[in-house]
């Protein structure tokens, strides 16, 4: 049976704008400039180890840097809307027998408020959730063996170069979405299976073999 693991920030839920507005606040609370739409628009263009290294942002300082972020995320839950049309085309693709799952190093708490909110949380077969900022490989094969799922009939689906390494090495199909946080041109770099431009396109991953 196939499956479609989806990614969560930036590619069902639209964070973008908001976590720009966080990792401002973040930044600020470091004592830094806040990004200009010109340096996110740079930043789209980069993977997250080559920004920390331009930031000059300590790896030590990653882990709490991100939990604040997240606790910061829960402020703006009412602001998170979808990706338009993805959540309508998630559950046709659940009409077609496809298994659905969710894999995202967000918090549990963030998601199932994200999903309540949307009348969406019957969409998803699982929601695997786990902090995993520089790859969710491990989490892959963790969901592959807790739910039984065949390897070769998976998907990934991701908005981020990250999400491309991560599938890689899991030995997983991936797809990359283009309006999420990186830019179509530095996704086509990582070669993911199929980049896909708007959510319709997703429908087709459902008959797809990568």
């Amino acid at each position: 049976m196939k499956t479609i693991l989806f990614d969560f920030d930036g590619t069902i839920a639209d964070t973008l704008s908001v976590m720009v507005e966080i990792a401002n606040e973040v930044l600020e609370e470091m004592g830094r400039q806040p990004l200009t739409p010109k340096q996110i628009e740079h930043y789209r263009g980069m993977t997250v180890m080559q920004i920390k290294d331009e930031l000059k942002i300590p790896a030590t300082k990653i882990p709490s840097l991100v939990a604040k972020a997240r606790k910061k995320l829960f402020g703006y839950r009412d602001e998170l809307c979808p990706i338009p049309k993805v959540l309508e085309v998630i559950k046709l693709l659940g009409k077609e027998g496809v298994t659905v799952g969710m894999l995202t190093s967000n918090s549990k708490r963030n998601v199932d408020y994200f999903l309540s909110r949307h009348n969406a949380d019957k969409l998803f077969d699982f929601v695997y959730t786990g902090s995993s900022l520089f790859g969710k490989t491990r989490m892959i094969k963790k969901i592959i063996r807790k739910y039984g799922l065949d390897a070769s009939g998976m998907i990934y689906v991701g908005d981020e170069v990250r999400d491309i390494t991560t599938a890689k090495k899991a030995h997983v199909a991936v797809a990359s979405v283009t309006w999420g946080f990186n830019s179509e041109m530095i996704l086509r770099q990582y070669e993911p299976d199929v980049v896909i431009t708007k959510p319709e396109q997703l429908l087709n991953l459902a008959k797809a073999k990568y």
